[in-house]
């Protein structure tokens, strides 16, 4: 396989792994503090998260690690034009972070209650900007012959970029709920199942309305390259979604949950099938779009980091594994806490 390509690919797999894994997280954040009737079971219903979030960012990292090695160009395109979203994940990463490890230092109530809320709000706005993120990724940004962005921060907040930033919200909410339906046991199933139930047909109907809409709203990409890998792997990604709903509606949670996870992988191929072989859509001219090529570090540079990095990623995926596997028991009030 050609390097730029494998690299491509890779960087791709470490977003996807992001998405797959620090989507419950994010779920999980934003529904605990309100399911939790007291203290004790929202502590339950955060250590379902516990020994996995913060391995769940080592993907961020690498991939973040991994466009900066392998495609300087493409890095510096998107953090100069996403500065402000980009940051903003950053921090709110920061503090939800201290968040969950804050919130058990007292034994006060409102101590602990403030922290949870915090989680929550910042579980919830890391979605909104990943969300936006991708939305003006998929309908392109205003970049000159140099890969300059050349307009401002205001419109990184329009209303296409704001509507993906909602739609990962619900999505997200939803994949948390099922993933606490195989994490904990009664009395929380009822209603973790209750409200996953009322977010399956609204995240259903959003994630539908954002395929039309972002036909016409998004045309740099989907007409670039168009495809049947690109439509065919949306269209999985949606019945996916459906099928989630379905197996919840007769409590088979785990696959419900594994549906969940395979349409996010369905919808990042969709995306970058889309897109390429351009990586970063120019809103100004087409011509001026960002390929994989022009984008890409020097053959030696890419043939260097794949023999230090390649080698290494089944032993990160295998400890990923491992720590899931060593975890993977339903919480109740008997079991151990942490946070």
């Amino acid at each position: 396989m050609d390097l730029q390509l494998l690299w491509f690919v890779l960087v791709l797999l470490f977003f996807t792994g992001l998405f797959v894994l620090e989507g419950f997280d994010y779920g999980v954040g934003m529904l605990y503090p309100w399911l939790g009737r007291n203290d004790v079971e929202r502590r339950i219903l955060l250590n379902t998260i516990g020994p996995f979030w913060l391995g769940n960012e080592v993907w961020m990292v690498c991939g973040i690690g991994a466009l900066f090695a392998a495609f300087p160009t493409l890095y510096a395109a998107l953090f100069s034009s996403l500065y402000p979203l980009l940051l903003a994940i950053l921090a709110l990463l920061v503090v939800r972070g201290a968040a969950i490890e804050f919130r058990n230092h007292r034994a006060q109530q409102a101590w602990r209650h403030a922290w949870d809320l915090l989680v929550c709000a910042t579980s919830l706005l890391v979605s909104l900007c990943w969300g936006m993120v991708l939305g003006n990724i998929v309908s392109g940004l205003p970049l000159n012959q140099q890969a300059q962005h050349t307009g401002g921060f205001a419109g990184l907040f329009n209303l296409y970029a704001l509507f993906w930033g909602v739609a990962l919200v619900a999505f997200f909410l939803f994949y948390g709920a099922l993933f606490l339906a195989l994490r904990v046991e009664q009395p929380f199933l009822p209603a973790i199942r209750a409200i996953a139930l009322r977010l399956g047909p609204i995240v259903s109907g959003v994630l539908v309305i954002l395929a039309i809409v972002g036909f016409f709203c998004a045309p740099a990409a989907f007409h670039l390259t168009g495809g049947l890998l690109s439509t065919g792997s949306g269209l999985l990604a949606l019945i996916m979604v459906g099928c989630s709903y379905w197996l919840l509606r007769r409590a088979l949670y785990r696959r419900a949950f594994a549906c969940s996870g395979v349409a996010i992988v369905l919808a990042v191929v969709a995306i970058s099938s889309g897109l390429y072989p351009h990586i970063l859509i120019s809103t100004l001219n087409s011509s001026w779009s960002l390929t994989l090529a022009q984008t890409a570090s020097g053959p030696y540079t890419l043939q260097l980091i794949s023999w230090i990095i390649v080698p290494l990623l089944p032993f990160l995926i295998a400890a990923q594994i491992g720590n899931y596997w060593i975890f993977r028991h339903r919480l109740d009030a008997r079991s151990w806490l942490y946070y």
